[in-house]
């Protein structure tokens, strides 16, 4: 067996079982995505940021990852019953924080932040509270 017919098994927060082929890479997604290293792949796949979802029912995954200063999402497709399998994995360039692909968050990962960060964020939530609602404060 080549080197690049290596199948690595990884394990994700949550599936048990995504299959990474060495070679698929190599010969697909490296070509489409020059920026899109391997071990940046397998490590958004280990420990992702965010996993999203189309729907409830969706079969496919968007898992994303802030790596080195700029996000990845990696796509991970069903391939049998309880297994699954990279189908690709790219930089998100664009501005917008939420697309489509985040209509559904099956994970998040714990995020810290300091006492006044926290507040700074309680504050502006209720601030959109009481401009929807109408309120005085």
């Amino acid at each position: 067996m080549k080197d690049s017919d290596r199948i690595l098994k990884l394990k994700s927060p949550i599936h048990e079982k995504i299959l990474l082929n060495e070679g698929y890479f190599y010969r697909h997604i490296k070509r489409k995505h020059s920026e899109v290293a391997f071990k940046c792949l397998v490590e958004i796949v280990l420990d992702p940021d965010y996993i999203y979802t189309d729907s409830r029912k969706s079969k496919t995954y968007y898992y994303e990852k802030k790596y080195n200063g700029l996000m990845y999402r990696v796509v991970v497709d069903q391939y049998e019953k309880r297994c699954k399998i990279v189908k690709t994995a790219y930089r998100v360039e664009n501005n917008k924080k939420y697309t489509p692909k985040h209509t559904y968050c099956v994970y998040a990962k714990c995020e810290f932040m300091s006492r006044e960060e926290w507040e700074k964020q309680m504050y502006e939530e209720v601030d959109i509270f009481y401009e929807m609602f109408g309120i005085e404060k």
